[in-house]
């Protein structure tokens, strides 16, 4: 359970929010990699419910198991020196917002940080190791650990359950309107991120709002 004495429950999510998510490097590094194309390749992964790159991010299959279907997919032999190479080319598509680094450490000092990101354990791992301040983030409700990917309402209704909370201790942070809106019908508050400093306004009108 949560220390539900220390402020408010703040959940962010990671890809253009924490982080710049920049799938286009992917894209073009598999195009090195393989025999079709990179963009080919990237629509096989996520196109649909049953493709590895959705299973993976639900948790529905372990690294291993992704590893196999895109090599049998890039029609490759899948060697542990291609999986080295392959799994560094996946993870590297994030570039650090120093911004929300300083947002990141300011908040943690009063509040409790969690994430909540439509994301995978090469992702989380790679996130946590490249970027200093995701160290403030000690617990993480993703949708690899859920089964739940936002906007659905099991992801929101975990992390309720998991922190010990009420929902209106919660404050939910993304990129995207689908999220923020399926997160205030869970009973979350919730803001769009646009910015940093657009964030930290933001942040601060509705905690003394909820505090007042």
């Amino acid at each position: 359970m949560s220390d539900s004495n220390k402020g408010k429950l703040i959940l962010f999510d990671i890809a253009n929010t924490l982080v710049t998510w920049r799938s286009d490097l992917r894209t073009e590094r598999l195009d090195a990699l393989c025999k079709i194309s990179g963009a080919e390749l990237s629509a096989s992964l996520f196109s649909d419910e049953d493709s590895p790159g959705m299973q993976f991010d639900r948790g529905q299959i372990v690294a291993s198991e992704f590893y196999d279907r895109c090599c049998q997919i890039m029609d490759v032999e899948p060697t542990e020196k291609f999986a080295a190479k392959f799994r560094q080319m996946y993870q590297h598509i994030f570039e650090a917002r120093p911004e929300m680094g300083m947002l990141v450490e300011e908040l943690a000092a009063e509040n409790e940080l969690w994430l909540m990101s439509n994301t995978n354990v090469w992702h989380l791992d790679h996130v946590r190791t490249e970027f200093d301040y995701f160290k403030f983030f000690k617990t993480s409700c993703n949708s690899f650990n859920t089964g739940f990917v936002k906007p659905e309402s099991g992801i929101f209704e975990t992390a309720i359950e998991r922190s010990g909370r009420l929902a209106s201790e919660i404050i939910f942070v993304d990129d995207k309107q689908s999220n923020v809106d399926a997160a205030k019908k869970a009973g979350l508050s919730a803001v769009l991120f646009t910015s940093a400093s657009g964030l930290k306004e933001k942040l601060a009108e509705l905690m003394s709002v909820t505090t007042a």
